[in-house]
């Protein structure tokens, strides 16, 4: 019977964490991690953002012009 296991790569900043010295490296870590992330998020969205814009912007021109 194959049971589900998490990647070790996710298992393997909680065994980190488990101990003492590797409390605060860990959490910097991961802490740096969230924020690289939520940087590459915010710039995939920009493009999106400024094109919702755009289509909302023509959308008011049209229904002006109606």
């Amino acid at each position: 019977m194959n049971t589900l296991k998490p990647p070790a790569a996710f298992c393997f900043p909680f065994y980190l964490y488990r101990s003492e010295v590797g409390h605060l490296f860990t959490f910097n870590v991961m802490f740096i991690v969230f924020i690289q992330y939520a940087f590459v998020i915010i710039k995939q969205a920009e493009p999106v953002s400024n094109l919702l814009l755009k289509l909302y912007q023509q959308l008011e021109t049209i229904s002006q012009q109606i």
